[in-house]
């Protein structure tokens, strides 16, 4: 069925070493506790989420349509985005995310084409591609035909490849 699918959904805090370094540990520690009740709003409880290293979450989302991410996806960056965070001693701090998201299985015609690590993999690299198309958006795909490599190598470059790819509208 197209809801029995995982999502992967990278999702990585922009700028955030300079919240770090301009405001204090302190500060961004304060963001990082703060996103977790956050993202709880636009994901479900069954939906696994973890911090996966440094300023970037995954949520791995389960029994979740293609057809449906992109929205998910844009109410994640917004819910990060539209309200400003609460620092120790400091002014509310607007903060902004990337998201990069793919569906295991890439192609569901050949569900055994590509593990679920290879299309964890993609999802980094369309998260890497909203940072360089101007941060704050986001990137996904929802469907792939052919190497997961080649699909995100495609997504670091302008190489055509057999992927639905879905991208914010420029902010």
């Amino acid at each position: 069925p197209s809801d029995a699918d995982l999502s992967f959904v990278m999702i990585d805090l922009d700028h955030f070493k300079r919240i770090n370094d301009e405001l204090g540990h302190a500060a961004g520690d304060a963001v990082l506790v703060q996103m977790r009740p956050r993202l709880q709003k636009v994901f479900r409880e069954s939906d696994y989420l973890v911090r996966w290293g440094g300023e970037e979450f995954l949520v791995v989302a389960r029994g979740t349509s293609r057809d449906g991410l992109a929205e998910l996806a844009e109410r994640a960056r917004c819910i990060v985005a539209d309200e400003p965070f609460t620092i120790p001693g400091g002014e509310p701090l607007r903060v902004t995310c990337s998201i990069g998201f793919a569906c295991y299985p890439l192609d569901p015609e050949h569900p055994r084409e590509a593990t679920w690590s290879a299309v964890l993999a993609v999802a980094d690299a369309a998260l890497y591609a909203a940072k360089r198309e101007g941060r704050n958006r986001w990137v996904g795909v929802v469907q792939g035909r052919g190497a997961p490599f080649a699909i995100a190598q495609s997504l670091h470059s302008d190489l055509a490849c057999e992927a639905r790819v879905l991208r914010s509208p420029p902010g």
